[in-house]
C-alpha cells in the first residue's frame, strides 16, 4: 500500500507542471483573444488619420464605414491634374496570423483600379500575396512625375506568384524583395508617338532597391525582347539591351528609338541605353 501511494504522489507531482504550464498557455490565447477582439471590431476610421498620413501627399483615404474586421472606403489617387475615386472592400484575413501578421484581404472595383490582393504588417516589412489586379497606365504619373511627361495610356496587369510575396520595407530605406508578373495591353506614350506600340508581357524580379525585367511576349506594331533593369534608389537608372523590330508596313513606330539604337541587316534595331530618372 505504502508503494502505491508513494507512486501516484510522484505522478501527481510530475502532472502538476504540466497542468501549470497548460492552464498558462490556456489563459494567454483567452486574453490574446479577447484583445484580438477588441481591436478586429474597433471602429476603422481610428486607422483613417494614420494611413493618409503615410500616403501624403499623392492619395488620401476616406473610410465610409465598417470595423478592421471589415468595412469598405474610397481612396482618392492624385494623377497628374486630376484625382481617381478608388472604391475598394476589406476584411481580416486570419491566416495571415500565422505568419506573425496582420492582414487583409482588400478588393477594389474601378475604371483606374479593380482587383484583388492581400496586405499584411509586420515587425519590419509590408507582405503583399495573391494580387490580382488591372490598372490605368495612367496612374503610373501618381507614382512618378517625369512619368507624366511620356503620357502613358493602356493597361496594366499585375500578378503574384502562387505560393510567393513581396516584402515592402516601412522602416528606413526602401527595399522590395519578391517576383511579379506584368502584362500590359495597348501600351500608348502620347508624347512620343499618337498611336498604340503593342502588348508586352514581362517577370519582375524585385531585389532590394532594383527591378530587374525580362520580355517574355511581345505583340503589336512594335516587337521587343530583351530586357535590363530600374533601379529607383540614388543614383536612379533605368536600362534595357535587347532588339526593337517593327513591320515592313510601319517603320515609323521604331522612329523614336532610332536615335538610341544600331541598325541591323534585316531593318530592326539593337538596343543598349542606359539614362538616369
Amino acid at each position: 500500500m505504502m508503494l502505491r501511494k508513494t507512486e501516484n504522489q510522484t505522478n501527481m507531482q510530475m502532472k502538476s507542471p504540466t497542468q501549470a504550464i497548460r492552464l498558462r498557455i490556456w489563459i494567454a490565447l483567452g486574453v490574446a483573444s479577447f484583445l484580438s477582439g477588441l481591436i478586429a471590431f474597433a471602429p476603422a476610421r481610428l486607422a483613417e488619420g494614420v494611413a493618409n498620413r503615410a500616403l501624403a501627399p499623392q492619395a488620401r483615404v476616406q473610410i465610409a464605414d465598417g470595423t478592421f474586421w471589415s468595412g469598405r472606403g474610397a481612396m482618392l489617387l492624385r494623377s497628374g491634374g486630376s484625382a481617381n475615386e478608388i472604391p475598394f472592400t476589406w476584411r481580416f484575413d486570419a491566416l495571415a496570423l500565422l505568419r506573425l501578421r496582420a492582414g487583409v484581404a482588400l478588393s477594389a472595383d474601378s475604371a483606374a483600379l479593380a482587383g484583388t490582393v492581400k496586405v499584411a504588417l509586420g515587425f519590419r516589412t509590408i507582405e503583399i500575396r495573391d494580387a490580382n489586379l488591372r490598372m490605368d497606365a495612367s496612374l503610373i504619373t501618381a507614382i512618378n512625375s517625369m512619368a507624366a511627361l511620356l503620357g502613358p495610356a493602356g493597361t496594366l496587369q499585375l500578378d503574384t506568384r502562387p505560393g510567393e510575396s513581396i516584402f515592402f520595407n516601412y522602416r528606413g530605406p526602401q527595399l522590395i524583395n519578391g517576383n511579379l508578373k506584368l502584362r500590359t495591353g495597348n501600351v500608348m506614350l502620347r508624347s512620343v508617338a499618337p498611336r498604340v506600340f503593342g502588348s508586352y508581357d514581362l517577370d519582375i524580379a524585385l531585389r532590394d532597391a532594383a527591378a530587374e525585367y525580362q520580355i517574355t511576349q511581345s505583340s503589336g506594331p512594335l516587337k521587343l525582347d530583351g530586357g535590363g533593369s530600374l533601379n529607383w534608389n540614388a543614383p536612379r537608372q533605368f536600362n534595357y539591351r535587347g532588339i526593337a523590330g517593327a513591320p515592313a508596313d510601319a517603320p515609323e513606330v521604331l522612329a523614336p528609338l532610332r536615335p538610341i539604337g544600331r541598325p541591323l541587316a534585316d531593318g530592326r534595331l539593337q538596343i543598349d541605353y542606359q539614362s538616369g530618372w
